[in-house]
């Protein structure tokens, strides 16, 4: 803030008005008041000397001053203490993050037991339903969707449970309510051969899904999802050429399949799986996962 003091002189002819004009330059600062006739400004004025100013009164030895001719004979003068210039360094930068598309990633030890008995079964499933049902993914190039309710077979209970520990833990980091807890509303099993696909979707009416990988071969295909703020798409900012962008400023994101990874997202963010470009062969070459949605329920 600037700092002024003012001192009015009976007349400008004034000697102390004249010395303190004659040694400071008038400097510049401040505006006429009512009744001024005329302003004499200039920038950066020289140091005053300490007997012009008022006695007892404090002021840097660097300022500015403006004399202001009044109507009446008057003269005010003014003083204001020079603002520095400043840097980059002087300001306050601070960079805050809001509204964050979060997905979490549970890694199950020692898996092969586990994924070994769910394969099996559902292998079984597929033989008794070979049709399957029509989802996202694309039954004319070999892939299979099983049934919704997946998660009522006993032959499911020890991955329903696994998915229970990982809710559990999601609760509590995002601090929900303890009056509630995370149940699974559906669960199905998905066979992508060779070649096939999983189309770009979402998942209406629950609040988080997820996938657990059975079988991933190399190259079987990637979980892609895509930024849901669609209009950060529709003009992009340039960035640093050859240079990997931040997190924050991504517009996709990939998970590689691993056997026995779990990954639990929101429903509302649009995802889509690649092809499925294994060289592997037969039974060893699908890609085999079961995926389940998430809500919010409260506890009996």
């Amino acid at each position: 803030m600037c700092h002024a003091e003012r001192v009015t002189q009976r007349r400008d002819h004034d000697k102390r008005s004249c010395l303190l004009a004659a040694q400071t330059g008038c400097g510049a600062g401040g505006w006429p008041r009512h009744g001024a006739t005329s302003v004499r400004l200039r920038r950066n004025a020289a140091t005053v000397p300490d007997e012009i100013l008022m006695p007892n009164t404090p002021f840097p030895k660097r300022c500015n001053a403006v004399r202001i001719l009044q109507a009446s004979g008057h003269s005010i003068i003014i003083f204001t203490q020079e603002r520095p210039s400043m840097s980059q360094k002087d300001l306050g930068f601070v960079r805050r993050s809001y509204f964050p598309t979060m997905i979490f990633q549970i890694d199950v030890p020692e898996p092969e037991e586990l994924n070994k008995k769910l394969l099996a079964s559902i292998y079984a499933e597929r033989e008794r339903d070979k049709k399957g049902i029509s989802r996202s993914n694309i039954p004319a190039l070999g892939g299979w969707h099983s049934h919704n309710d997946l998660y009522k077979s006993k032959e499911y209970a020890d991955l329903v449970g696994l998915i229970g520990n990982a809710t559990d833990m999601i609760s509590k980091d995002l601090g929900y309510a303890d009056s509630h807890t995370i149940r699974i509303g559906t669960m199905w099993s998905i066979i992508n051969p060779p070649g096939c696909v999983n189309r770009a979707h979402v998942h209406p009416g629950c609040l988080w899904s997820g996938v657990y990988y059975i079988q991933a071969p190399e190259n079987c295909g990637s979980i892609e999802f895509i930024e849901p703020r669609t209009v950060h798409l529709m003009n992009q900012a340039k960035f640093q050429p050859n240079k990997k962008r931040s997190r924050e400023n991504w517009t996709k994101v990939r998970y590689t399949p691993v056997a026995g990874r779990m990954i639990i997202f929101p429903a509302w963010l649009y995802h889509a799986v690649d092809p499925n470009e294994t060289k592997e062969t037969g039974d060893a070459g699908n890609r085999v996962i079961i995926s389940f949605n998430l809500n919010q329920v409260k506890k009996s």
